[in-house]
């Protein structure tokens, strides 16, 4: 797995220039910041006061070239005001300049977050809960922009200032300095112990959000099932609970966050009420002049700022990497499929398994060293009860499952894995179990994996798959969109438009077909699978399913049971040799 701060880098590798620009001018900012309370000390002190500037000096000579004090006074008015007007107009084009490249630093990393979920191996999701990688490509995939927003810029930039104050405060006085900076250690104790506090507290805080949001997505997508069973009040009373979790870790954390600052402003007010009142004292000893004793008490109040900006920015940090490090799965190499093929044509489209031993959850067979043949442009139909294997089977032929434990896998004389993914998957047309659909127009459902298809070309494919006959009686036709996981059509609907959007991959050479009959009715079956029939001539094609029409027609039948290949043959062949498979048959 990558580390966190190879992570990091990565993402803000494209960006590092100009955020090293963005900080010089937050420097700019800082210097200009520093310098503007010294045009006051030199009003009080020289315009107001009676001291003298030598005019053997730059400084005095230019001071002698004013006519008159009062002229002198307006000048440095204007000089204080031009000092803050420079600073607000830097600091205005660096925020702009800095929202900018957060909202790149975002993008990036949601894209390539996206990006690598997309490429997940099937089996990884058999054990994750869904709804929470939801809640963190939503939500934690901001914290980098945050981490480098709220935590390390004002951390550097705050950082920068205290030490351009600190030169400044030693040297109008480096005793009420020293004062002021031992204050220093009693925070940095406190900010230490408080972000090992909040730092956990925030791991918590953003598992319970997620389980909030997991629990949810898990209801709406079943939320017939808790309707007709009457369980709506169980469910609320389990949100209820964990929503209350979910709000007590958001208080604590809260309340750790208001302690610190509370820490924070009593070990700040205790020492700028002893400071301020030496500073007196020292003044009447005539060791400052009024105005360095009022630049002096400007800075330690402006001390105050930068102090509780790295406290609220260390916080900020310590949240942002909490949450960034929930994005590190994202990144894991191990959850990828690894398309290290380079062969971008297939020849013979002859299937081999070879003593493959695949393993699910903790290390449990789900197949047990099976190996067969599957022959090119031929059907081959594998039956079994539910749970034998056989959808891990046909998963594993345009690898949507990563690669078996043990024994390997053939195309024509070539290992899958020496395929290209893309031209692979390109060269196959899939039916899977699930009635999946997104929430598309029929056309582009349809249409989907096949660019810039035709309303024809849709046309005959739901022809083929007996879809039009209630696709053109709804009043938007091919125009009209499915609904959520296509809940305004039937289930025989729904399979009806998957087999059509296989049948749109003419060129493919290979035909993937998981029970793609099992949802309708006995007259659509048949003339479906007399469509399936013709488009599988000259494919080499792959059924799972238990229809006796589908297997009385098959090539070849592979039997599985609990995971191991039983027998294989023609359906004639296997009535004759084995109990098993004729029991099978009988009961379905």
């Amino acid at each position: 797995m990558k580390t966190l701060r190879r992570i990091i880098l990565h993402e803000l590798r494209p960006y590092l220039l100009v955020l090293s620009f963005i900080l010089f001018l937050m420097l700019v900012v800082v210097a200009l910041q520093a310098a503007a309370p010294w045009p006051f000390k030199f009003l009080i002190d020289n315009v107001l006061g009676d001291e003298t500037i030598s005019t053997k000096t730059f400084i005095g000579w230019l001071i002698s070239l004013v006519p008159s004090q009062e002229l002198l006074g307006y000048i440095v008015v204007l000089i204080f005001f031009l000092i803050s007007m420079g600073s607000s107009i830097v600091e205005y084009f660096q925020s702009k300049l800095l929202r900018k490249v957060i909202r790149g630093i975002i993008f990036d990393f949601s894209k390539s977050a996206f990006s690598q979920l997309e490429g997940f191996d099937m089996g990884f999701f058999r054990n994750q809960d869904i709804g929470d990688y939801i809640y963190r490509l939503n939500y934690d995939v901001g914290a980098l922009g945050e981490l480098i927003e709220e935590g390390i810029l004002p951390i550097i930039s705050s950082a920068f200032y205290l030490i351009f104050t600190a030169i400044l405060m030693f040297t109008i006085s480096y005793k009420l300095a020293l004062i002021a900076f031992l204050a220093l250690p009693f925070l940095a104790t406190g900010l230490y112990i408080f972000n090992k506090r909040i730092e956990v507290g925030t791991k918590r805080s953003e598992f319970s959000n997620s389980t909030v949001f997991t629990f949810v997505q898990q209801i709406l997508s079943q939320l017939k099932i808790v309707q007709v069973f009457s369980q709506e009040k169980n469910e609320s009373k389990e949100f209820n609970l964990k929503l209350k979790k979910s709000l007590q870790n958001e208080l604590l954390l809260y309340n750790l966050n208001f302690l610190l600052s509370l820490l924070v402003g009593a070990i700040i007010a205790i020492s700028y009420s002893l400071i301020i009142g030496i500073g007196i004292h020292l003044f009447f000893l005539g060791e400052f002049s009024t105005g360095l004793l009022i630049v002096f008490i400007f800075y330690l109040d402006n001390l105050t700022q930068p102090l509780l900006d790295i406290i609220y920015a260390s916080s900020a940090f310590k949240e942002s990497y909490v949450r960034i490090e929930r994005m590190k799965d994202f990144f894991n190499k191990r959850n990828q499929l690894h398309n290290t093929g380079i062969i971008k044509e297939l020849s013979d489209t002859t299937i081999q398994f070879h003593n493959v031993i695949l393993e699910g959850n903790q290390g449990m067979k789900i197949l047990h060293n099976i190996s067969f043949t599957i022959p090119e442009n031929k059907m081959t139909v594998l039956v079994g009860v539910s749970g034998s294997g056989k959808t891990s089977v046909i998963s594993l032929i345009p690898r949507l499952l990563s690669n078996p434990q043990h024994g390997e896998i053939l195309l024509g004389d070539k290992n899958i894995n020496t395929y290209d993914v893309m031209t692979l998957r390109k060269n196959i047309a899939y039916v899977p179990q699930e009635n999946l659909l997104f929430n598309q127009s029929i056309f582009e459902i349809i249409a989907f994996g096949v660019p810039h298809a035709t309303l024809a070309e849709v046309k005959y494919a739901a022809k083929l798959a007996y879809a039009d006959e209630f696709i053109e009686k709804h009043p938007q036709g091919y125009n009209f969109r499915v609904g959520d996981e296509g809940n305004y059509l039937s289930g025989g609907q729904r399979q009806r438009l998957m087999i059509a959007r296989a049948f749109m991959r003419k060129t493919a050479k290979i035909l993937i077909f998981d029970e793609p009959l099992s949802s309708l009715d006995i007259q659509t079956r048949k003339d479906v699978w007399k469509s399936i029939k013709t488009f599988a001539e000259g494919k080499t094609t792959i059924l799972v399913s238990n229809v006796l029409d589908v297997i009385t027609n098959a090539d070849q039948i592979l039997f599985l049971n609990d995971g191991r290949l039983a027998e294989q043959g023609n359906h004639k062949k296997l009535l004759e040799k084995s109990n098993l498979y004729t029991l099978f048959v009988e009961k379905e």
